[in-house]
């Protein structure tokens, strides 16, 4: 195995805990792999080895690469995920903490919900008190309990937080989750959340067999440090109890995964969780070209929280990047699928080219152009380009005007009055049957309703009519749809799908679509200097999948809707190079940023400063529209599953790090930090500061200490009004009570 120094270094460390970071494209399994041999060439035997993965095919990669270079036996390996190595300590030690061993593994979501939706008929009482239809879904309870066990909450636990929150939807989940606890153990079975919550169970109980079991594993790997979260740290933390080695390798610049539980905060900590450890870069990057790499470090120069570091291109192209503005989804479709067919020509597969969106549906008139102009496309990763229950609406009805069978899952619940409609028409020509079918379906919408999901509901409508517009028949459009999801790896295929879906992996060719305000970033993530970090980490890997050429798309118009460009182009833009030309059938710029590296350029661009004045125009129309909405979006708990982030009504007291969970603050600990509450001397973001006295009043104020207490009372009451009340909860809730009652008085010093 041939190593540059950067790896060997990495690989060879003798450090009691190591953090190797690894910039995209230098070579991280390599590396990973590089420290495994190095391991067993100095006597450790592979056995006692345990590497930790968050995916079975990576699991699968590091073995495969590990076998190529020494013979080993299989059963002597370690090698795993995070979820199989805790189930494997479930069965070996369950017996410890009363562990009944589950006999089957509850995998899929769809079974996962039908349990939640029957459980929630028993708590029908406090889902009556949530207004919010989308709040009391079975997939808000799914998304809510895998969200507490990765903080390893138990079922009292999270009452107590969502009480101490004021948060009455959660409250409702905490009880079904209790609920769902229950009927996973009568019935015998686990789901992976279970799993590593049950492994941090066992692997705490204090036992001679639970020390022998950890005590095998001498030397730790983890490979995607910068995508774990609690619980899978505190798994990992159990097993250095015995004293083993920790070496780790990932990339806090790459760290997208916050929205389902992953914490960054763990790799940009690690030398303060792991007193004495070191730390190597992995800089040299083989995958793409130094244009390519130029504008990702500028990128990354701009991450609120970073570990200081540079990436630099060890190929010999340059590669090219450009920034192309176009009015609307169809123009963008064209100028993609000509795109494709110049590469094409050039000898790039299909395999080799890529395009990207930040969002499920936003590549669906891309799709269909590519689909009527014979390209090969792959739909993968999280692209639910027939998912959505309006496009299943749309689909059925074109069906059944069609004399088609409905795919299996479509839809059953549409209108029967647009059932018998579809067979009115369907003597009717194709493009009349999809027309009219669209425009009945917009018309025909639930009345519970708002505008926003309205207009939401017609943009869906709108190109998914576009997408079957582009088909003959209905003979011809179900089969394509068909393959168009089912499409393996090894065909030889334009990858579709999402940026999420696209890390680790890589093209020649990659376009990336929806480079707008509002998506890039999204809109529910531009409030938060940490939220806007994670959109900007997703532009990056976005950026780092490219090899030799980058397309950067934003639009005067997406889903009828007028947007900015995304703040994240300025801050990669670069004024030298610019070209600008006309292109059929609709004139448009295109803005290469492309470093000049022969010579520097002093001059005074006017497209440049132009381009400028959009993004400063912008920033003074976010700070009104900041001002304005963030109270009002955070009170409504940010509906995408921030609720954390409370600053209006009762979510100060969270946000400042109160609570009387079991693991909490100490009596003295919490009633310090209220009497700081209450003077005023508690740091919070500064977006939340500015909103801080007209929803709480101001330091040392009758309306503040007020407000504290009507929060904590409020949280007292809704505890007590569960059917599993946490009488730990009420008793410590009761003793800060007494003290605010006693100590805190308004006006006075601090």
């Amino acid at each position: 195995m041939t190593l540059n120094n950067e790896q060997k270094k990495a690989s060879e460390s003798d450090a009691k805990s190591l953090l190797v970071l690894a910039g995209p494209g230098t070579g991280k399994t390599t590396a990973l792999v590089a420290r495994f041999i190095h391991l067993v060439n100095q006597g450790v035997k592979p056995k006692n080895i345990l590497c930790c993965a968050f995916a079975r095919k990576a699991a699968d990669e590091i073995e495969k690469r590990i076998n190529s270079e020494m013979s080993l036996d299989k059963k002597d390996l370690s090698i795993g995920t995070f979820h199989s190595i805790g189930n494997k300590a479930i069965k070996e030690l369950g017996h410890l903490v009363g562990i009944q061993i589950p006999e089957k593994i509850l995998s899929w979501d769809k079974d996962r919900l039908k349990i939640i939706k029957e459980l929630q008929k028993e708590l029908e009482d406090e889902y009556n008190l949530i207004d919010d239809k989308e709040e009391k879904s079975p997939l808000a309870v799914l998304q809510y309990i895998d969200n507490v066990r990765k903080k390893l909450l138990d079922p009292e636990d999270a009452g107590v937080e969502a009480a101490q929150n004021g948060n009455k939807a959660n409250m409702a989940h905490a009880g079904v989750y209790d609920l769902y606890e229950k009927y996973l153990t009568e019935n015998k079975l686990i789901d992976f959340e279970r799993m590593i919550q049950w492994s941090c169970k066992v692997l705490e109980a204090d036992a001679s067999s639970n020390q022998d079991f950890i005590s095998q594993f001498t030397h730790i790997l983890v490979d995607e440090y910068q995508d774990i979260n609690f619980a899978q740290k505190t798994m990992i933390d159990y097993f250095l109890k015995s004293g083993s080695n920790l070496w780790v390798v990932g990339d806090d610049d790459q760290a997208i995964y916050g929205w389902r539980g992953s914490s960054v905060d763990f790799i940009l900590d690690f030398e303060k969780n792991y007193p004495g450890s070191s730390k190597v870069y992995l800089s040299r990057n083989y995958r793409s070209g130094s244009k390519i790499v130029n504008v990702a470090n500028r990128l990354a120069q701009r991450f609120y929280k970073r570990h200081d570091k540079n990436i630099n291109s060890e190929r010999d192209t340059k590669g090219n990047v450009e920034i192309i503005n176009l009015k609307t989804e169809e123009f963008e479709a064209l100028e993609i699928v000509s795109s494709i067919k110049e590469r094409h020509k050039q000898g790039v597969e299909y395999k080799d080219i890529a395009v990207l969106a930040r969002t499920n549906f936003l590549p669906t008139t891309i799709i269909s152009k590519l689909i009527s102009a014979g390209i090969p496309v792959a739909v993968r990763d999280g692209v639910k380009l027939f998912k959505d229950p309006v496009a299943q609406d749309l689909l059925t009805a074109v069906a059944v005007s069609s004399n088609t069978k409905p795919e299996k899952g479509w839809n059953k619940n549409i209108s029967p009055n647009v059932v018998s409609f579809a067979k009115k028409i369907s003597h009717e020509p194709w493009k009349t049957q999809v027309k009219a079918l669209a425009t009945l379906l917009e018309k025909w919408s639930p009345k519970y309703l708002n505008d926003d999901e309205l207009i939401q509901r017609i943009d869906i409508l709108t190109n998914y009519r576009d997408y079957l517009l582009e088909f003959k028949n209905a003979n011809d459009v179900f089969p394509r749809i068909r393959n168009a999801q089912i499409i393996s790896e090894s065909k030889n295929s334009v990858h579709v799908g999402t940026i999420h879906g696209s890390k680790g992996l890589e093209w020649d060719t990659v376009y990336v679509i929806g480079w707008e305000d509002n998506l890039m970033p999204h809109e529910l993530n531009s409030y938060l200097k940490s939220k806007i970090d994670e959109e900007r980490r997703l532009a990056y890997v976005a950026i780092t999948r490219a090899k030799n050429l980058l397309k950067l798309f934003y639009l005067d118009e997406r889903s009828k809707k007028s947007q900015p460009p995304s703040r994240f182009l300025a801050e990669i833009y670069q004024k030298k190079d610019i070209e600008k030309f006309d292109h059929s059938p609709e004139k448009r710029e295109v803005y290469n940023v492309n470093e000049n590296d022969d010579k520097e350029d002093k001059e005074d661009n006017e497209d440049y400063e132009e381009f400028k004045k959009i993004f400063n125009e912008l920033q003074e129309k976010r700070k009104t529209h900041n001002k304005n909405t963030i109270s009002e979006n955070i009170a409504d708990g940010m509906k995408q599953g921030s609720q954390q982030l409370f600053i209006a009504g009762e979510g100060l007291l969270s946000l400042a790090g109160y609570n009387v969970q079991k693991n909490g603050p100490l009596q003295r600990e919490r009633q310090n930090l209220l009497a700081k509450i209450f003077h005023g001397k508690v740091e919070l973001p500064s977006t939340f500061s500015e909103n801080l006295s007209e929803q709480w009043g101001l330091p040392n104020s009758t309306e503040r200490l007020r407000k504290i207490r009507n929060t904590i009372n409020t949280s007292l009451g809704m505890q007590k009004g569960r059917s599993n009340t946490s009488l730990q909860a009420v008793k410590k809730w009761e003793e800060d009570l007494e003290y605010i009652d006693d100590e805190l008085k308004p006006e006075i010093e601090a």
